[in-house]
């Protein structure tokens, strides 16, 4: 089931897209007082809280029922002395296994694996994968109702609750969610009351799909502060080096696809049965960008669009009687993966 509640910003394109489902990232804590008291004070960061050393977060977003449609869960631990990170996430789809990668972060190096292999990478753009992020909300807690104040995870938090005309219009990258053209969306929303930051934020919404209700659910939430955290390095016979295949060349790529694609600087390529596989070094908005650019110069016209919720974009396109798929996604921490004849 496609659902068309997401959209594309970018001029000319009017095309509905389907529903993402992203990484979240926010905060959770209830504060006591009220509205007004919170407004003289700008909402924070967790990460900009000094006083805060360690803490743990996780994340959920489901489209869907039982089984969902797909469901992304994120689940991560942060120490600021040391500097150190883990994060794992896990992606599923119509009940199905779930896809899981891991980040860590450790003296200043980051890792990567994806099933038992370790890998070095140089970053790791999280920003990409995340729709909903606390510092959309900034702004928005002041049409918000009070909830009363409350105790969560040990900390005083203030409780603020809204309805859909009362969230913004949210997005990453080219794509966007409007909660008010849902059915229902409710939003309840902790803040710290002593540090002023989002400790806590859950969406409850439902979108019409063809004449179907489908439930939507978005949590984030922070605890186990000053938790003892501590994060391995793995362990160096583990860590796979970059002295693996030699990616395929442009003249590989011409061959292949009966066309000019011009493979982006940096990036490594392969190619599977009659997939060409491009690992760029892009973010995933660029990386949709630059495909979208490289088939209309081969005088190719995007004719379908799919955004699936879990953060792949897949676009067929056509030049006189040939049809031909393009996916972008990022599930590389190095930068977002262009499939020219992808399967739909």
């Amino acid at each position: 089931m496609r659902s068309r509640v997401i959209h594309r910003s970018e001029k000319g394109h009017g095309m509905a897209t389907q529903l993402r489902s992203s990484i979240l990232a926010g905060g959770v804590l209830l504060l006591l007082g009220t509205v007004a008291s919170l407004a003289s004070t700008d909402l924070r960061r967790i990460e900009d809280v000094g006083g805060i050393r360690s803490y743990r977060m996780r994340s959920i977003a489901r489209v869907g029922g039982d089984p969902p449609l797909q469901v992304i869960e994120a689940e991560s631990e942060h120490l600021r002395d040391p500097e150190s990170m883990r994060l794992v996430v896990r992606q599923g789809e119509g009940g199905r296994e779930p896809v899981t990668f891991e980040i860590r972060e450790v003296d200043g190096r980051l890792f990567h694996r994806m099933r038992e292999s370790w890998g070095e990478i140089e970053k790791f753009n999280l920003a990409e994968l995340i729709l909903l992020t606390p510092e959309q909300l900034h702004g928005i807690e002041d049409r918000l109702e009070d909830r009363g104040g409350d105790i969560l995870n040990g900390r005083e938090a203030l409780h603020l609750a809204g309805r859909k005309e009362d969230l913004p219009v949210i997005g990453a990258g080219h794509d966007t969610i409007d909660f008010s053209r849902m059915e229902r969306a409710d939003l309840d929303l902790w803040i710290d009351r002593e540090e002023g930051f989002i400790l806590k934020i859950l969406i409850e919404a439902e979108a019409k799909e063809r004449g179907e209700i489908l439930p939507i659910h978005m949590l984030y939430e922070v605890y186990d502060f000053g938790a003892d955290i501590r994060v391995a390095m793995p362990a160096e016979d583990e860590v796979v080096r970059n002295e693996g295949p030699v990616s395929k060349t442009q003249e590989d790529v011409n061959a292949k696809l009966g066309f000019e694609f011009k493979v982006p600087e940096g990036a490594f390529v392969s190619i599977y049965g009659a997939t060409v596989n491009i690992i760029t070094t892009m973010p995933l908005a660029e990386a949709r960008t630059y495909a979208a650019k490289r088939m209309g110069a081969a005088g190719f016209t995007a004719v379908d669009e799919i955004a699936r919720p879990t953060g792949e974009f897949y676009t067929d396109y056509e030049n006189g009687g040939r049809r031909l798929g393009v996916q972008v996604f990022q599930v590389s921490a190095t930068g977002a993966t262009i499939q020219v004849g992808a399967k739909k």
